[in-house]
């Protein structure tokens, strides 16, 4: 479950990084469709966001995984468990939205946003965009499967460094005699009554 949680998080990490990397390659100055001049920064922001990032593509792939998590939750109401589960998904992501606004404002100057939005609205980032989702995937089946690659790897050089451990032939010894301890006044008090 953890496992599956995290992949989740790693992929949701992955696609954003992907989008803001390839952004800045592609948004040099390429575009002629302007931005509305009468939208604030932030407005601007939160439409890139719901255009490219929350399309409809990312919300039916996160159903389908979140429909995976739901089978390993409650497999007999799994279908249940997994509309709640999207129906809080769902509700947390939009509420953190601000975080998305503000991590652009920090990285971007307006000029920027307003290329970016220009930009996503070429076909070759309304393509992007909708490919988005498997790219994702792609990258995280690569890196999972690079990365278990690697932790076998390492985890064989161990075996093969850790010092072998001859058997030892076994040492007989002759058992100590034990002495027996000085008798008591007791001991001797008891000897002479019988």
């Amino acid at each position: 479950m953890k496992k599956t949680l995290l992949s989740l998080a790693l992929l949701l990490s992955i696609a954003i990084s992907a989008e803001v990397k390839n952004d800045i390659k592609a948004s040099d100055k390429k575009s002629e469709v302007k931005a509305a001049p009468t939208k604030s920064l932030e407005d601007k922001i939160k439409e890139m966001i719901n255009e490219t990032m929350f399309t409809t593509e990312f919300y039916t792939a996160m159903r389908t995984s979140l429909k995976q998590i739901a089978t390993q939750i409650n497999p007999k109401e799994a279908e249940k468990a997994a509309d709640k589960l999207y129906d809080i998904f769902v509700k947390e992501f939009k509420e953190s939205t601000d975080k998305f606004v503000d991590f652009y404002k920090k990285n971007f100057k307006e000029e920027e946003i307003t290329d970016l939005i220009n930009w996503y609205k070429t076909p070759t980032a309304v393509k992007f965009t909708k490919l988005t989702p498997e790219i994702s995937q792609l990258s995280m089946t690569v890196s999972q499967n690079a990365l278990m690659k690697a932790i076998s790897a390492v985890q064989a050089d161990v075996k093969k460094e850790e010092p072998k451990v001859e058997a030892k032939p076994e040492i007989k010894t002759e058992p100590k005699a034990t002495k027996k301890p000085a008798s008591t006044k007791n001991d001797v008090a008891k000897k002479s009554k019988k």
